[in-house]
C-alpha cells in the first residue's frame, strides 16, 4: 500500500471518524506542520476492565483472598461513582465469568470505548512489595503493531466508524493517527490518574510504568492498566480485604479521570 498523506487535521467526534470535505490525499509529500494532531472529545464512555474471573483467580493472598473478588468489587464501587458524574460506563464484567483477553479488547473496539481501565491486584515474591502501580503500553515491536487481535480491532473499529466503507485510505489514516495518538493519551491519563492517588494521601504510590500487557497492545484507545496492590503483602491484603479501603481506591481513580477530563 502506498503511504497516504493527511493534509487536514482527522477529527473523532463521538466514535465516528471525519475528514473534512476539502480533505485531499496527496502522496510522497511530507506533512505540513501541525497536521499530525488529532482532535479527540471529552471521554465519557469508560470501558471498566475488571481483571480474571471464573476459572481464573489472578493472584491469591497468603490468607486466600483472590485477586478476581477483589478487582471485581472495585470496579463496581468505580462504575457507581462514574455514573453519579455522567459518564457512559461499561464493564467487560460485572459477575464472576471469564473473560479471554480476546474478548475484552473487542468490547473496548465494538463499543467505541473513549477510554480503557483494567484493574488488578499485584503478587509478588517479596513480602515486602507494596502500592498501587499504574500501567501504560511500552513502545510497541513491528509484530505486535501487526498482531492479529490488534487487526482484528481495528477492523471492528473502523465498520462502527462513520466513514465510507472499504475506504483503505482513510483506514490507514486513522489507523496511523490512533497509533501515534493512544501512547501520549494513555500517559496522560496515567499521570491523572496518580494525581487521584497522591491525592488520598494513604495509598501508597509505586508510580507509572510501562509494560507490554495484552489489553494494553490490543486496545486501540487510551488505556492504562491498574495494579491496586500487592497481595502477597500481609498488610495490603488486610487492606484491600476492607471495604472502606476498596472504597478508596476507587474514589482515587474516579477522582483520577476527573482530573484526566478536565485537562482536555
Amino acid at each position: 500500500m502506498n503511504q497516504i498523506f493527511l493534509c487536514a487535521v482527522l477529527f473523532i467526534l463521538g466514535g465516528c471518524a471525519t475528514v473534512p470535505k476539502s480533505t485531499t490525499f496527496p502522496e510522497h509529500k511530507p506533512l505540513p506542520s501541525g497536521t499530525e494532531q488529532v482532535k479527540i472529545t471529552k471521554p465519557y464512555k469508560i470501558l471498566v476492565d475488571p481483571g480474571h474471573g471464573g476459572k481464573d483467580p489472578g493472584a491469591i493472598g497468603r490468607t486466600g483472598l483472590k485477586e478476581k473478588e477483589i478487582v471485581l468489587d472495585v470496579a463496581k464501587r468505580l462504575r457507581d461513582l462514574l455514573w453519579q458524574r455522567g459518564f457512559d460506563v461499561r464493564m467487560t464484567r460485572d459477575q464472576d465469568v471469564f473473560i479471554s483477553l480476546n474478548g475484552r479488547t473487542e468490547m473496548a473496539a465494538r463499543g467505541k470505548a473513549d477510554v480503557f481501565i483494567s484493574i488488578h491486584a499485584n503478587a509478588s515474591r517479596s513480602s515486602s512489595a507494596k502500592g498501587f502501580e499504574i500501567y501504560t503500553v511500552r513502545t510497541l515491536s513491528f509484530a505486535e503493531k501487526k498482531e492479529q487481535q490488534r487487526k482484528d480491532n481495528y477492523q471492528l473499529l473502523f465498520q462502527s466508524l462513520h466513514m465510507k466503507k472499504d475506504d483503505q485510505r482513510v483506514s490507514a489514516i486513522v489507523e496511523d493517527l490512533l497509533s501515534r495518538k493512544k501512547p501520549l493519551e494513555s500517559q496522560r491519563l496515567a499521570e491523572a490518574l496518580q494525581q487521584g492517588v497522591l491525592s488520598q494521601g494513604t495509598i501508597k504510590d509505586r508510580g507509572v510504568q510501562t509494560a507490554g500487557f495484552f489489553v494494553l497492545r490490543n486496545t486501540l484507545v487510551p488505556a492504562v492498566l491498574i495494579e491496586l496492590g500487592f497481595v502477597t503483602n500481609s498488610k495490603e491484603e488486610n487492606l484491600l480485604r476492607n471495604t472502606a479501603y476498596r472504597q478508596k481506591l476507587a474514589d482515587a481513580i474516579a477522582a483520577g479521570l476527573m482530573r484526566y477530563v478536565s485537562l482536555k
